[in-house]
């Protein structure tokens, strides 16, 4: 690896992004409860790993929100 290697700049997110990371958590948050509930026409296990699945992305969207959001200067 070479020694001076360029640094990594991390651009904070804009608003309307923040804003579309949250509605696509939550619509896939809510997908997923509604999956493992209401979907009665698939088996079981395949509803219950469509859902899971849902909600661990639903997750990883909300730890890439919090991760790229701006500290709380308090």
């Amino acid at each position: 690896m070479p020694e001076n290697s360029p640094e990594l700049t991390v651009v904070p997110l804009t608003g309307r992004q923040r804003t579309i990371l949250i509605v696509m958590s939550a619509v896939l948050f809510f997908g997923g409860i509604a999956i493992m509930l209401l979907l009665k026409r698939l088996p079981l296990p395949a509803r219950l790993g469509l859902g899971i699945v849902d909600i661990i992305g639903a997750a990883v969207l909300v730890v890439f929100l919090r991760q790229n959001s701006p500290k709380d200067p308090r």
